[in-house]
């Protein structure tokens, strides 16, 4: 049996790709008789900054672009991105590896061109970390660019591949993906919200932590790592409707993630002192895994403005649901509320008002067990396909007398 060297790339363009890239290392690195796992971080992080500031900017074109930009602006894009390329053809040249697992499109691109000017046997397969219908641009129309395989974690991502992007069904390929075991490991150790309130307060025994009160349905807040800040004009509806209605404060609390941002937090915790419709609000700073893992076990439910598959995945892990989206990022994120919506996940709620009224009313019994069911079929089938990536993985490389 020959050991292969795979080698795990990804880039800074949204904790997605890094993510993905993190869980097949570890898949793989289960077999170490099979498998010699290799990371590769390119340095480059213009990528990141200009798809958040195009999001941010002008979405109306950031979504055309994804949704209606022919192949071809793909292959500008490489020439557009040329400064990837050379740690590219290095990262080949030092390593030799047998598979090059990509886990963003550019990165695959200049991988697939790097490998046939070395003429190097590497197989390139592009790791695409979205559900739901990809863009033209992640399929070039020169060969060049074009990697050998497109694995995909989600069988309507699959299906839209070899549909939309007209990519021969057998070199599309269809795995599946889990959380951090520390999402499980959470659950299983504290098996109640309530306990994991508890541990909340005696890990961040300060203000205003210390003044959660376990019984009251917890509702997680949080826009994705780059945008925590678009949090506030939900949080002053809340807060307005909570001023109306002080009895809201009696029933609920809210864990927002601000994160990184601590001009966001400390300007939360002001409102929080201040203010008795603001005082069930809590903000949560920049934390490591473990405690992260235990807030979104601790909450029942979250209302989000942003959606990934990682993110989507732990929330389920940690029985935290049904999902309330009210905003998602441009482009990739519109499929991703579909798939909740079509899956039984949760509903999309852009309108404020309405959201801040399905709050009041509260999530039903119904709605939740709802949920629940299909939150642990969804993450059946995606720990079943998880078991099978490592041979999907290994049977790529050619073995003897193939």
């Amino acid at each position: 049996m020959k050991r292969i060297k795979v080698l795990h790339a990804s880039i800074k363009a949204g904790g997605g790709h890094n993510a993905l890239r993190d869980f097949i290392y570890n898949e793989l690195e289960k077999q170490p008789d099979k498998f010699r796992n290799i990371k590769f971080d390119h340095t480059v992080d213009s990528i990141e900054a200009f798809d958040t500031a195009l999001s941010k900017v002008a979405p109306a074109l950031y979504e055309l672009f994804f949704f209606f930009a022919p192949r071809t602006v793909s292959d500008v894009f490489f020439v557009a991105t040329f400064n990837l390329f050379k740690q590219c053809y290095k990262a080949i040249k030092d390593n030799n590896p047998d598979i090059i697992l990509s886990s963003h499109f550019l990165l695959t691109q200049h991988f697939s061109l790097a490998k046939r000017l070395l003429r190097s046997k590497t197989i390139v397969v592009d790791c695409m970390p979205d559900y739901g219908p990809p863009s033209a641009l992640q399929n070039p129309t020169l060969p060049w660019f074009r990697a050998e395989y497109i694995l995909t974690f989600e069988e309507w991502t699959k299906n839209s591949v070899i549909k939309d992007l007209k990519v021969p069904k057998e070199k599309v390929l269809l795995a599946g993906r889990n959380p951090s075991k520390v999402y499980e490991d959470t659950r299983i150790k504290y098996h109640n919200k309530q306990a994991a309130r508890e541990q909340i307060k005696v890990i961040m025994d300060y203000f205003p932590f210390s003044k959660i009160d376990s019984s009251k349905t917890t509702v997680l807040v949080t826009a994705g790592a780059t945008q925590s800040g678009k949090t506030e004009k939900l949080l002053r509806a809340i807060a307005a409707e909570q001023k109306t209605d002080i009895n809201l404060v009696d029933k609920y609390q809210f864990f927002v993630i601000t994160g990184r941002n601590m001009k966001y937090f400390e300007k939360l915790v002001g409102l929080s002192k201040k203010y008795r419709y603001w005082s069930n609000i809590f903000p949560f700073p920049w934390v490591d895994s473990d405690v992260y893992a235990l807030i979104q076990y601790a909450s029942d439910f979250p209302i989000l403005g942003s959606i990934a598959p990682a993110t989507l995945n732990e929330l389920i892990e940690s029985e935290c649901g049904p999902f309330i989206i009210y905003r998602t990022r441009a482009g990739q994120e519109i499929p991703h509320r579909v798939f909740v919506e079509e899956k039984g996940l949760g509903k999309f709620i852009p309108d404020l008002k309405v959201l801040v009224k399905k709050l009041s009313n509260g999530i039903s019994d119904d709605e939740r067990e709802r949920f629940l069911n299909k939150g642990k079929a969804f993450r059946t089938e995606q720990a079943r396909l998880a078991s099978g990536l490592s041979e999907l993985v290994y049977n790529l490389y050619p073995q003897e007398g193939d």
